[in-house]
């Protein structure tokens, strides 16, 4: 990957982390009245979906535009934290032209992945960070003037840290900052169990 395309991507996962912890701490204030739950315990079950930016792969053009869903398990009191187990998949998507050429490209995920969630007791905030693993498919279009797709399977390996801030115990909202699937993105958060 060219240096420059490291520098940016750097600078924009430094943005993304400032502009997630911003936000929760501004809406955490918001529930200091209100009811106090703890989101993530020993035996939950939350699922998650968002938008945002899609981590760069090779082909890639630009920033692209990523999509991600995950389940998320709690199996283990560690500390003061809970440790989860789930899996996630998505997919990055990008498109440009070269040379007077339509590309089109994009990576679909599958992964596995394990994170530890902590409240800081702050009502209804759930801080995480893990490590995922799995495998991209990729694929790779180049138009004009002759039709030309490529696919391939990658290994794939990343981290993650984001927060969750629930406005009741069974929904919230979700910003998440990483390498895997997402570099940032946010959504919503739904706790099954």
């Amino acid at each position: 990957m060219p240096p420059a395309l490291d520098m940016y991507k750097l600078k924009l996962l430094r943005i993304a982390i400032c502009t997630m912890l911003c936000g929760v701490f501004t809406v955490s204030n918001a529930q200091v009245g209100s009811q106090r739950f703890n989101p993530i315990q020993l035996g939950s079950f939350s699922i998650n979906a968002g938008a945002g930016f899609g981590v760069l792969y090779n082909g890639s053009m630009g920033v692209p535009f990523g999509v991600k869903a995950s389940a998320n398990w709690g199996v283990a009191d560690l500390g003061r934290g809970v440790i989860t187990i789930g899996f996630a998949s998505g997919g990055s998507f990008s498109h440009g032209s070269s040379e007077g050429a339509s590309e089109n490209t994009s990576r679909i995920f599958f992964l596995a992945r394990g994170a530890w969630h902590y409240g800081w007791a702050v009502p209804g905030v759930d801080f995480y960070g893990g490590l995922s693993s799995g495998f991209g498919l990729d694929r790779f279009h180049y138009g004009d003037p002759v039709d030309n797709t490529t696919r391939s399977v990658h290994l794939v390996a990343g981290i993650f840290a984001g927060a969750s801030y629930y406005l009741t115990p069974g929904f919230g909202f979700n910003a998440e900052a990483g390498d895997d699937i997402t570099i940032l993105q946010l959504g919503i958060i739904a706790k099954i169990r």
